[in-house]
């Protein structure tokens, strides 16, 4: 399947009306070149879906023969305390230093799911002899994306990218496309996603039958498409199962930039109002290993006084006291598919939208009130 011919920086160039120089330096030094002549070149490589490539073998095929996963604002220095990062990186490195970060409150996260993915999608790449481009890019920076975009001839992204959906659908026209952990598009995109529904609706059947729970809390912000998707699914279920539905965490708890401090004042004021709910369910494992922390360090033990449940099946929770009770999606799975996709396509955009739905299983620890030796 022949990969589909590219624009090159001479049409660009003409469709600017500027010169082949000029275009060179948009990408490659943008302070050099006025505003309003970036802009129109800019413009021109847009509608001409055209993304610079440095590499020059790929001058005569139009094809780089390397795929790309780019994770943009996925990487972090810390799971959850990111302002504590600094402290942490201090005390390790000075050697007389006690810590002033309790460990107890830096729950071990990791790998994540998202490490998960890019393990599959490196392993994959690696057992059929696949180049592999790997970046992190910060939203919105448009040349440095294109820039990146034009060293692969297919991109597999993380979710949560911002970045202008008609520079999406322009790559998507010209590559083929995958993101990760999002809802079907519009354009010919192909997204690969677990399960969240069936999920959900496992772990909640599961607190219901076995452990007979009335009320449930769904915790965790909602900016991701996936775990806005799980926070539906529960309110779905808890409608025709008539569960209580409650929401006593509306501040710290749904905003990712709240410190330490704040989530466990927000935790503290639950308590006193009477308002902790039977059982808890994290939007990922991350948010419920340092929600247990937290709820540990207050005095409170899970599951006994809560019933603590967390989604994605990170090592981590299987390592944990208690051991977390969670869904388990097939994160590396979904990269060696991502990767295996793209491979195949051999630089041809897909030509409709696609989507594909992983499976995915309930996994049962302890932070639930079942027992080892029960599962």
């Amino acid at each position: 399947m022949a990969a589909i011919k590219r624009s090159t920086l001479y049409d660009v160039a003409v469709k600017a009306d500027v010169s082949i120089g000029t275009v060179s330096h948009v990408f490659h030094h943008p302070e050099r070149v006025k505003d309003d002549t970036r802009a129109k070149v800019l413009k021109a490589a847009q509608d001409l879906h055209y993304f610079p490539s440095s590499d020059a073998r790929g001058l005569a095929s139009g094809k780089t023969n390397a795929i790309g996963l780019f994770s943009f604002d996925m990487l972090i220095t810390h799971p959850l305390w990111p302002q504590l990062q600094g402290k942490i990186t201090q005390n390790i490195d000075d050697e007389n230093s006690d810590g002033d970060v309790p460990e107890r409150f830096l729950p071990a996260t990791y790998p994540l799911y998202v490490d998960e993915i890019e393990h599959g999608f490196e392993l994959e790449c690696k057992e059929r002899n696949q180049a592999l481009f790997l970046t992190s890019l910060s939203n919105g920076e448009y040349e440095s994306f294109t820039n990146a975009v034009g060293r692969v001839d297919g991109i597999a992204l993380f979710e949560g990218f911002k970045q202008n959906p008609a520079i999406l659908k322009s790559i998507s026209e010209r590559l083929p496309l995958v993101l990760l952990s999002e809802p079907k598009q519009k354009a010919n995109i192909l997204t690969i996603q677990a399960d969240n529904e069936a999920g959900i609706n496992a772990i909640a059947d599961h607190l219901v039958q076995k452990h007979h729970v009335s009320s449930m809390t769904f915790l965790g912000p909602l900016a991701a498409p996936d775990t806005y998707e799980r926070y539906h699914a529960l309110q779905k279920y808890s409608r025709e199962h008539q569960i209580t539905l409650t929401e006593p965490f509306q501040g710290s708890w749904l905003n990712q930039n709240s410190t330490y401090e704040e989530y466990r004042a927000e935790i503290q004021s639950v308590i006193e109002r009477g308002l902790l709910p039977e059982a808890v369910v994290c939007v990922t494992d991350q948010l419920a290993l340092s929600f247990i922390a937290v709820l540990q360090s207050l005095g409170l033990r899970v599951p006994e006084d809560v019933i603590v449940t967390g989604f994605d099946g990170i090592i981590a929770g299987r390592l944990s006291n208690p051991k977390l009770t969670t869904i388990r999606q097939p994160s590396e799975g979904m990269g060696r598919l991502a990767a295996k996709l793209l491979i195949k396509q051999n630089g041809q955009p897909w030509k409709e939208p696609l989507s594909i739905r992983l499976p995915v299983k309930l996994w049962i620890g302890e932070s639930c009130g079942c027992k080892m030796q029960d599962t």
